[in-house]
């Protein structure tokens, strides 16, 4: 998703002419899992380490040296800024950061089945908040 996103952002600089406005300033938002998606957006803009998979999809902008083996980019897919609603960053521990967080939710409403609230309460026992294990 991260290299499929990056692409999209070269598509848009490549034809920024075509289009009204400027893509001087993108920004990138999401929730949950798109969260995440834009914090790694965000963090990785321009960064070299992407662009063989670029390269390897046809992103706008990607050259390939093969004499000297190295890649090279002629456009960037840095982002303005971000917006992270709920990013999820843990992703080992994802379900049970929900559960952790919805668990009394999900109790208050008493609209979940005996086995759904049974795996919510395992894996909320699962989860252990980072500023529990920091403290």
């Amino acid at each position: 998703m991260v290299v499929d996103t990056k692409a999209a952002i070269r598509y848009l600089r490549y034809n920024d002419a075509a289009m009204p406005g400027t893509t001087e300033r993108i920004l990138i938002t999401g929730t949950s899992g798109g969260g995440g998606l834009s914090v790694a957006i965000a963090a990785s803009g321009n960064s070299p380490d992407y662009y063989p998979y670029l390269y390897e999809i046809g992103a706008a902008g990607i050259t390939y040296n093969a004499r000297r083996h190295t890649y090279s980019s002629t456009l960037n897919d840095g982002v303005f800024g971000t917006v992270a609603y709920c990013a999820i960053t843990d992703l080992n521990h994802a379900d049970a950061a929900y559960e952790w967080m919805y668990n009394v939710t999900r109790t208050e409403l008493g609209t979940y089945s005996a086995e759904q609230m049974a795996a919510s309460d395992w894996l909320k026992a699962d989860y252990v908040p980072i500023s529990i294990v920091s403290a």
